[in-house]
């Protein structure tokens, strides 16, 4: 679940980096990110794993 969070907060900067680059004014501020991510939010990473096989894909 930590790497899928990482990915998460990558694709977060990125999109920021890429709505910066678009933008003629300046760059876009978190603020400003923040207002467009609550129009378009992101989906939170989720794991579907039956409990059942959960002992599968376990790495001890």
């Amino acid at each position: 679940m930590k790497w899928l969070i990482k990915v998460y907060v990558a694709i977060e900067r990125y999109w920021r980096k890429m709505l910066s680059s678009r933008s003629q004014k300046s760059r876009v501020t978190w603020e400003e990110f923040l207002k467009v991510k609550a129009l378009f939010p992101l989906t939170r990473p989720k794991i579907f794993i039956p409990y059942s096989r959960l002992k599968t894909y376990a790495m001890l």
